[in-house]
């Protein structure tokens, strides 16, 4: 096999790249740092050079695709000045979605592959700042306690529009789906309801008879 020849910093984000299309094409049961290796075409040694074992480079690979992520976020994050409205949640969703559009074996690593177990429960989603998918938790947050909804009912209604948006994903990035329709022209019309679930006033209080 003909070896290529890498900058040092190239050859680890050319493992990283070719780790994850390794790992969603075969599994962990096909994953090792020699196949990431044959798949750049460099020595079964080189991977070596940057990450200490296989469990390194899937948290590099980790990194890496939140920090992507995070990067495409931060327009939003930085120019909006008003984080509890529907116009930002909406911006911050649909720019969430288009990325893994963009990239859809980034999402079937981060959410299918890597084992990284994220919390959907409160409180302990709110400790783990270390992935962009919080920031859509945390404005969940943000808007259902300046609406002054129930915290008992904050769960419930956060998971209702994570659904939404990781249920579209994973229509979008599966090819056993198939849909007519354009899915980023659609996104605005798909998300309305749950973004409204988010914003709608409290139930009341059933009265007693």
């Amino acid at each position: 096999m003909k070896k290529k020849s890498y900058h040092h910093g190239h050859l680890r984000n050319a493992m990283i790249e070719s780790g994850i299309r390794l790992l969603t094409k075969e599994g962990m049961s096909g994953f090792s740092l020699r196949k990431v290796a044959a798949s750049c075409h460099v020595s079964s040694s080189a991977p070596y050079s940057h990450f200490e074992n296989k469990e390194a480079l899937l948290t590099s690979m980790e990194s890496h695709i939140n920090a992507k992520l995070l990067w495409r976020l931060y327009p939003v994050l930085r120019l909006s000045n008003e984080k509890n409205s529907k116009e930002f949640i909406f911006s911050l969703s649909t720019t969430y979605i288009t990325f893994f559009w963009d990239n859809p074996h980034y999402f079937m690593f981060l959410f299918r592959d890597s084992p990284v177990a994220l919390s959907l429960s409160l409180p302990q989603a709110l400790t783990q700042p270390h992935s962009p998918f919080f920031f859509l938790y945390r404005s969940c947050c943000r808007i259902l306690k300046e609406n002054q909804c129930p915290e008992e009912l904050w769960e419930n209604r956060i998971l209702s529009f994570l659904s939404t948006v990781h249920g579209l994903l994973f229509f979008m990035s599966t090819p056993g789906f198939c849909h007519d329709q354009n899915w980023i022209t659609q996104l605005s019309f798909l998300l309305a309801p749950a973004v409204e679930g988010l914003f709608k006033s409290p139930n009341p209080h059933p009265q007693n008879p």
